[in-house]
C-alpha cells in the first residue's frame, strides 16, 4: 500500500466535511416556507404581511436576515419560515445602524 502525504490526507478530510455542510445549507434555504399569517406563532405576535406602523417593517428590524433585495428573508422569531420585507410583528426591534 502506498503512503499518503499529509497534505493529501488533509485535503481529502476537508473536502469530506465541506461538501456535506454546503448541502445542508442548501436544503435549509429550500425548506424555508413563507410564514402563514394564521399560524399560531404569527397570530400571537400580531404578524401582518404589510406593516401598518410608520417606519417599522421587517426590512429595518434587527431580527430580519435577507440576502440582497430579495423582498423576503429569514426571521429569528419564526425559524424555518421566510417573511416579507414589508411585513411586521410585535417583536420588531429597530436595526442598529
Amino acid at each position: 500500500m502506498k503512503a499518503m502525504s499529509r497534505r493529501k490526507a488533509l485535503t481529502l478530510a476537508a473536502g469530506a466535511i465541506v461538501v456535506p455542510l454546503s448541502a445542508i445549507g442548501t436544503r435549509t434555504l429550500r425548506a424555508a416556507e413563507p410564514l402563514d399569517p394564521s399560524a399560531p406563532a404569527a397570530e400571537a405576535l400580531g404578524y401582518v404581511v404589510e406593516s401598518e406602523v410608520a417606519d417599522q417593517n421587517c426590512a429595518n428590524c434587527q431580527l430580519y436576515q435577507a440576502d440582497g433585495d430579495s423582498g423576503q428573508g429569514a426571521c429569528a422569531i419564526f425559524p424555518g419560515n421566510v417573511v416579507g420585507a414589508e411585513a411586521w410583528c410585535k417583536a420588531w426591534v429597530k436595526r442598529a445602524v
